[in-house]
């Protein structure tokens, strides 16, 4: 359903078969108690989220769960409590959810969207923008098949970073695509990664809150495969480290360091 302004959910709203989607120009609140429950799609698109209430499948089946702003250029913020100018996600909501995928954001959307406060879910997590994806806490993805995948949908002047205190850990693969520069200086850990960037290049720089010369806490490590490719170069600082049984490079490479395989 659309409203002009708000959505309040203060009960159960399930269909077995169908999808729900909710659209409200001033906020969508979901109270403690509520419910919105479907085996396939759940899409929420306000300029303000409320997550008090609950999320979650039928019979068994999880849904694919989408946050999208009601209007595109509005940034999306994961934290417990945003700014007025922005789309804020409680993290901890997202995780208790029942959700076989959470979508953040679109190809249409055209502000930056940020993981500010620790997310811990077992689903799969895709983020989709044309500005910037900012990891800034630690995201952890439990189940066996989990994905992330972070995906830029304009490479002229688009970033991808997972900074100093940002991790993402998930089990099965994790993909940063598309954007025109990617910056690291954290630790990705899965069976299978894959990194692309454009002109602006892949830069794995050593975590700067890391005093001890002899630790490396800046980590690239795929338990399979792990491919970089960048028409900017990829660049590796001293200090980090990148190991992989297969390693696939597609662009300059600048070192300071080596390269390790495992």
């Amino acid at each position: 359903g659309e409203a002009g302004k708000q959505i309040i959910v203060g009960a159960s709203v399930t269909t077995t078969a169908g999808s729900i989607g909710l659209s409200a120009r001033d906020g969508i609140t979901l109270l403690a108690g509520s419910q919105l429950a479907s085996p396939k799609y759940i899409d929420l698109k306000p300029t303000r989220m409320t997550l008090t209430g609950n999320i979650d499948g039928v019979n068994h089946v999880l849904p694919v769960v989408s946050f999208n702003p009601y209007d595109n250029a509005r940034s999306i913020l994961l934290r417990g409590i945003a700014p007025e100018w922005a789309l804020g996600l409680d993290p901890a909501s997202l995780g208790r959810f029942g959700a076989y995928e959470i979508n953040i954001g679109s190809s249409a959307h055209t502000g930056s969207i940020s993981i500010d406060q620790e997310l811990r879910m077992a689903g799969n997590l895709v983020i989709d923008t044309g500005q910037s994806i900012n990891i800034n806490a630690p995201v952890t993805l439990t189940g066996a098949n989990s994905q992330f995948i972070g995906t830029l949908h304009e490479s002229s002047g688009s970033g991808a970073s997972v900074t100093n205190v940002g991790v993402i850990d998930a089990k099965k693969k994790i993909s940063i695509l598309g954007a025109d520069q990617v910056q690291i200086t954290a630790q990705l850990k899965s069976a299978d990664i894959e990194i692309t960037a454009a002109s602006g290049g892949i830069q794995m720089r050593r975590n700067p809150n890391d005093l001890d010369p002899t630790s490396v806490t800046t980590r690239i490590e795929a338990a399979n495969t792990l491919s970089l490719r960048s028409s900017g170069g990829l660049y590796q600082e001293g200090g980090t480290l990148i190991p992989a049984p297969q390693l696939l490079v597609e662009g300059e490479l600048k070192m300071q360091a080596v390269l390790a395989s495992m």
